[in-house]
């Protein structure tokens, strides 16, 4: 569970940075975790940002929408993506 909130911080920088050594370091990190658990743990690191308050309104649903895109971005699997329920709609 840390090495998945680590990795969803990493993650989270992307998308805010776009630097590429934090990138490798993401798909890295995601090929590491169980390719049954990836979606799952992607989801509830996206909700642990959103409990702690890193992330609201427009970003949080951007979030959201790169997470469940990331396995896809990483060329790794699932390569349909991850399909999340949120607030903001399904994803």
């Amino acid at each position: 569970m840390a090495k998945l909130v680590l990795l969803l911080s990493a993650f989270a920088v992307l998308l805010l940075v776009a630097n590429a050594s934090i990138y490798r370091t993401t798909v890295e990190e995601l090929q590491e975790v169980d390719r049954r658990c990836r979606c799952q743990g992607l989801e509830q690191m996206v909700k642990h940002q959103q409990q702690q308050g890193q992330f609201r309104g427009e970003k949080i649903q951007e979030l959201y929408e790169t997470a469940c895109e990331l396995p896809r971005m990483c060329n790794i699997q699932p390569m349909q993506g991850c399909q999340f329920s949120s607030p903001y709609g399904s994803f």
